[in-house]
């Protein structure tokens, strides 16, 4: 038995453990959840293995919440996938010192320990990958035929069981399949029998598929996608394509495949170190070594990394510019880094291997531990996230927060996915009509879910740019009709913005801020303002977490940003609405409102983003060429010192040197004005 592979594992286990979320962590990890709780479908490709895992995990127990027993499950995936990549160097290599390094470099970096303590697929993935690595070695090294074949089959099943989680595995299996051919050929085993012994094993694996028909036909889930009732049903989802078969996102445009590939290189130097990838750069012998003894399976897998990175590159059709884009693409890096790892780290072996010397290959088993060391050092503070409620706190806030039995479309993943975990998962305000609007674009959205949500009023079978019926029987209905019947029965809001498939609700209506959510409001509806800021302008103020700290990355750095937006959100509407306002006493009343809360929200807080000194100066300055009873001194020195405070925090704006100017102008201003009383006097 490898007692050191199954004490990393352990190892592993516990760091992840103390390091995992808490509860909810943003991304795809509240639909996946929300589908778990009630036996629904998660996004093209439905994940399904995943799902039942994640839902067993959750209904076997109560301890805790529902995502931390999902986020449990998730961590034991990856830290078993730890063990076997280090048991795998170990058997090939025989030094521990080569299988604390593969530890060192893939376990416990940034990317992999990140997704190891949410509930998400990526663990999974890493775990049936490392299985098949494990599986592949043993085939090519098994002496006895009958070996290799039970090998195989146990390597279809898994490879099935793969592309029940992860698509992206199949590039590796169009080089895996017909090297495992190839070795059975050569063993005298390439009968048709077998060969339908291994098609059987595979089918087997792939099984799970199953449970998104069945999940379809029971149709108990109040959120699901997709509709898998018939085979084109099943096959569009499987396809993913509703969002393109091989790309990331739907209507997104990506850098390019060189752009691509950079990225990954600079991301690998420093994620891994320099020292994995100098190892890799040396495998090229320990593959041409292996090859002239017969062993193949170190260029297979080097084929594996390179085709894969190539094809995924080309296809990932995401701005990586954008960091929350670069977070989407960086997590489908970690499946080409476990093989650039497995290569390094079996070099590494070799070389240890090369070295008759006690004293030396002790030095080779400290400097993998001094490594593994400096990892969960250099690691610990980000992927720590015991603390991280951030997600699941502004997911609770924003929720508690509407009137009772309102109406919430949500729109987004930060909306949808995190407010439909606590709404269907723990049963966070059950009187709320919660439903995700871009679904209404979906023809199989409202025959799936219409019966779940019959307190919404649906004027159709499917949202499109016109009220009418059509050749098939169906009617189609506009934003604006499904706002209409449904408006007399409570209050409508939108979170976070509204679909953009279907604008005819902008003649009839205007959306005004209710914290990080907008209210639909008839525009022939009278508002009483002072009413609407006293409701909803201070809606976010308890919002405690800080606007910094967070990585460009990551959702709780897009949720803090939202609830920081919203503390100001009503005082930036109602400001907009007077710069558009032509009526004197309205722009007035409005600019007075703005600066209210403004004001409050500054005073309130000790440390604010920056933008509010700069959005704070603007309506001050505006109010200087308003008739009010507030001191205009103070208002002039109110705008030029918050505008110095904007310009000193050095913010990317391209209208500082204009902010500059303006300074300099209210300065001026300013020297006059005491002239003028200074002449007078």
């Amino acid at each position: 038995m490898d007692y050191f592979s199954i004490t990393m594992a352990i190892g592993l286990l516990s760091l992840y453990i103390k390091t995992l979320y808490p509860d909810i962590s943003g991304g795809d990890t509240g639909e996946l959840l929300s589908s778990a709780c009630q036996f629904g479908v998660s996004h093209p490709p439905g994940y399904p293995l995943f799902t039942m895992l994640a839902s067993f995990a959750i209904k076997c127990c109560s301890y805790r919440s529902p995502a931390w027993r999902a986020n449990l499950l998730t961590a034991t995936f990856s830290a078993v996938a730890g063990g076997v990549l280090s048991h795998t160097i170990l058997k090939e290599t025989g030094q521990p010192s080569a299988a604390l390094l593969a530890v060192a470099l893939f376990s416990v970096n940034r990317l992999t320990w990140h997704w190891s303590v949410t509930a998400e697929v990526f663990s999974l993935n890493n775990l049936f990958l490392s299985i098949i690595t494990y599986l592949s070695f043993m085939l090519e090294n098994a002496v006895q035929p009958a070996r290799k074949l039970k090998l195989a089959r146990i390597g279809a099943f898994v490879s099935a069981l793969c592309l029940c989680n992860q698509h992206t595995s199949f590039v590796y299996l169009l080089y895996l399949i017909p090297w495992v051919i190839f070795k059975l050929y050569r063993a005298g085993l390439f009968r048709l029998t077998n060969l339908l012994s291994l098609l059987v094993s595979f089918i087997l694996g792939l099984l799970p598929y199953l449970y998104l028909p069945i999940s379809a036909h029971l149709n108990v889930a109040k959120w699901t996608w997709g509709d898998q009732r018939t085979v084109m049903g099943f096959w569009t989802h499987l396809m993913r394509s509703e969002y393109g078969t091989f790309s990331l996102g739907k209507d997104e445009v990506g850098l390019g495949l060189v752009t691509g590939l950079k990225f990954y290189m600079i991301h690998e130097w420093f994620t891994l170190t320099p020292v994995a990838i100098i190892l890799f750069g040396m495998s090229m012998w320990c593959i041409v070594r292996r090859l002239y003894t017969g062993y193949s399976c170190p260029l297979v897998h080097l084929l594996m990394f390179v085709s894969y990175l190539v094809f995924f590159s080309w296809r990932a059709n995401l701005n990586i510019d954008n960091p929350l884009f670069l977070g989407v693409v960086e997590r489908f890096w970690m499946q080409a880094s476990m093989v650039l790892v497995f290569l390094a780290s079996l070099t590494y072996g070799d070389l240890n291997n090369q070295i008759k010397s006690s004293f030396f290959r002790r030095m080779f088993f400290f400097a993998s531990m001094i490594l593994l060391v400096f990892q969960v050092h250099r690691n610990f503070t980000y992927c720590n996230k015991s603390n991280a409620t951030v997600v699941h706190d502004f997911s609770n806030t924003v929720l508690r927060s509407f009137p009772p039995n309102s109406t919430v479309l949500t729109r987004g993943d930060l909306s949808s996915a995190t407010f439909g975990y606590l709404h269907f998962c723990k049963n966070v305000r059950s009187d709320l009509k919660l439903f995700d609007q871009e679904l209404l674009t979906y023809e199989w959205a409202l025959p799936m879910l219409r019966k779940h949500h019959n307190r919404i009023d649906f004027p159709g079978d499917f949202l499109h740019l016109k009220n009418k019926r059509h050749p098939d029987g169906r009617r189609s209905f506009t934003f604006a009709k499904f706002l209409n019947v449904n408006y007399a029965n409570g209050p409508i809001f939108a979170c976070i913005g509204v679909q953009e498939y279907e604008p005819s609700w902008k003649k009839g209506y205007k959306l005004w801020p209710f914290g990080v959510c907008s209210q639909f409001v008839q525009k022939k509806e009278h508002m009483v303002l002072k009413k609407w800021v006293r409701q909803t302008g201070y809606i976010a103020f308890n919002w405690t977490h800080s606007y910094t700290g967070f990585a460009e990355t990551s959702w709780e750095k897009v949720a803090t940003d939202e609830m920081w937006n919203a503390k100001i959100g009503t005082a930036l509407h109602m400001y907009d609405t007077a710069e558009l306002s032509k009526n004197v006493k309205e722009k007035k009343k409005l600019l007075l409102l703005a600066y209210q809360v403004y004001s409050d929200a500054i005073s309130w807080h000790d440390n604010f983003p920056p933008f509010w000194h700069k959005n704070y100066a603007l309506v001050c300055t505006k109010l200087l060429n308003v008739e009010h009873t507030l001191d205009k001194d103070l208002l002039l020195k109110k705008s030029i010192y918050h505008l110095q405070f904007y310009v000193d925090s050095k913010p990317e704006d391209d209208q500082l040197q204009n902010i500059v100017d303006a300074i300099r102008s209210l300065k001026r201003y300013g020297r006059q004005i005491r002239d003028k009383i200074t002449k007078t006097t």
